[in-house]
């Protein structure tokens, strides 16, 4: 494992502030509301949190990919540092020129379900050929070669054959292989995989995770992994951070997360894994992430907290402080420090 202070000269994207919402007739969704983060080339930071607390909006922000309208970067930074020099990316228009030669060349995304990501009618040959094409100056014919040799990368057999088929001929899990050959087809610096084995069995799970474990080792790529299970980030992150309601609850080296977590949301999330190795019965988390268009105050975990007490109470939001070094919670437990204003 890397830990933060080993990698932190070494930085490949930072994501500092962001607020991402959503500006609908019914309210203000504020899906991303204040995300910090850093990653570095070689590093797979793991991004983990249920289901509606703003893990994919995040990484579709650093991407420009948010649905607008209605969605909407409304504050902070996300600077990328390539090949070149850094870029604010955050600053670009989702469709300007140069958003386009960053996305699927520089940083790659791969999605949750691989039916939205590719095209029934189109073979799988020129679908990769496609991004090639757009973003490597080479020829057709060679760019059917570089099609071939991305899906060998990712130990899908019979390439030359695979190449022009259609995706209803495929298994789920030739499927996924497909999306990260695309995904990795230009040789990105980062790859963004957002939930990529949520649809898979165990076995097919594992196979795809050390299918990108071992692509990114050999080409130092940056990898943020999206995830709602603590298993996976477990096996695969060197850092965490641990998301609810679009804000950082904790975040740290895996290895220090994993020993002792500090947020009472981690230590639920953990306690909620069906576990082998102990008769300690599974703990569901009580009750639900919040409904979005509530305006709430204060820490946003306190209503479905074990260990509220007193100070919980305050309409101030608590601050993400460090507790240990490159160890950060957002807790009273841990600060008595609160954000300026309330939400």
């Amino acid at each position: 494992m890397t830990s933060a202070s080993q990698t932190s000269d070494n930085t490949l994207l930072e994501v500092q502030g962001l607020k991402t919402h959503f500006f609908l007739d019914m309210g203000i969704v504020r899906a991303v509301d204040g995300v910090d983060f850093r990653i570095s080339r070689g590093q797979t930071l793991g991004i983990v949190g249920e289901s509606g607390c703003g893990k994919s909006v995040t990484a579709q922000s650093v991407m420009q990919i948010v649905p607008s309208p209605p969605g909407r970067i409304i504050d902070g930074s996300i600077v990328y540092f390539g090949s070149n020099s850094a870029v604010e990316i955050s600053r670009f228009r989702a469709n300007s020129r140069e958003m386009r030669s960053i996305r699927g060349k520089e940083i790659s995304y791969i999605f949750q379900e691989p039916m939205t990501s590719l095209s029934p009618v189109h073979t799988i040959g020129n679908q990769l050929e496609e991004a090639i094409l757009l973003h490597t100056p080479v020829t057709r014919g060679e760019a059917r070669g570089i099609a071939v040799e991305a899906l060998a990368r990712v130990r899908i057999g019979e390439p030359e054959r695979i190449v022009n088929e259609y995706v209803h001929q495929l298994s789920g899990g030739m499927r996924q292989r497909v999306v990260i050959a695309q995904a990795l087809s230009c040789n990105p610096q980062l790859l963004i995989a957002d939930e990529p084995t949520t649809a898979l069995d165990v076995t097919m799970q594992a196979q795809i995770l050390r299918t990108i474990q071992d692509i990114q080792q050999e080409s130092g790529m940056g990898l943020i992994l999206i995830t709602h299970d603590m298993g996976v980030i477990g096996q695969m992150a060197d850092e965490v951070v641990v998301i609810y309601r679009g804000r950082v609850m904790e975040h740290g080296d895996v290895i220090a997360v994993f020993d002792e977590p500090l947020h009472p949301y981690t230590k639920a999330l953990f306690d909620s894994i069906p576990r082998l190795d102990t008769d300690r019965p599974l703990r569901p988390i009580s009750g639900s992430v919040p409904d979005p268009f509530l305006e709430t105050t204060g820490c946003p975990f306190r209503d479905r907290c074990p260990s509220r007490f007193d100070a919980c109470d305050s309409d101030a939001v608590p601050a993400l402080a460090e507790v240990r070094p490159g160890h950060s919670a957002r807790c009273y437990l841990h600060s008595g420090a609160t954000e300026e204003g309330t939400e």
